[in-house]
């Protein structure tokens, strides 16, 4: 009796050990042929090509909900406006997909500089119409699309075309 208890515990004793360790979560997708090429942030702001060369995105997790932020901003250095900041949070891993400012999961910002207008898109604003695609994902790199109108305090509105990323994630 002793000893098939003692079996039996060191078998339970296995599966548990089995059960904690970690996953490879290195590709959330399997898109390393799309994760190639320069890094950039690129969009049209209202008809205006537009290349934020200085770029920063992170990938964070708190209690389950996980936040990838994506931006660009025209230079370095105290006052590097204008400046594109792009959020998405939902629970669970982000992955590959289409996300708007309807499901309350992205908000952005376009800010002039210090002294000058901001425009914001957000589930809270109107009018309701910003995406992001994220096309390719992994621990490493990202890669997607955006586009929609921005709106300021004022209610005037900024359009964004043909936005497109490319960016190491380099905050965690």
């Amino acid at each position: 009796m002793k000893k098939s208890t003692l079996v039996i515990l060191s078998f339970l004793s296995f599966l548990g050990i089995l059960s904690c360790q970690t996953e490879d979560q290195d590709p959330i997708g399997n898109d390393d042929d799309l994760l190639t090429g320069e890094y950039h942030v690129k969009a049209k702001i209202d008809g205006v090509s537009k290349n934020f060369p200085f770029t920063f995105c992170g990938n964070f997790e708190n209690e389950g909900v996980f936040s990838l932020l994506v931006g660009g901003a025209s230079r370095e250095g105290e006052n590097p406006e204008p400046v594109i900041t792009i959020v998405l949070e939902k629970s669970g891993r982000i992955t590959s997909g289409d996300y708007s400012v309807n499901s309350s999961e992205l908000s952005a910002e376009y800010n002039l500089g210090e002294g000058k207008e901001s425009y914001y898109a957000s589930s809270v604003l109107t009018p309701k119409d910003f995406s992001m695609q994220i096309t390719a994902i992994n621990n490493e790199k990202v890669r997607g699309t955006f586009k929609g109108t921005f709106k300021n305090n004022q209610g005037q509105t900024m359009s964004i075309t043909e936005g497109t990323f490319f960016l190491p994630i380099t905050l965690r």
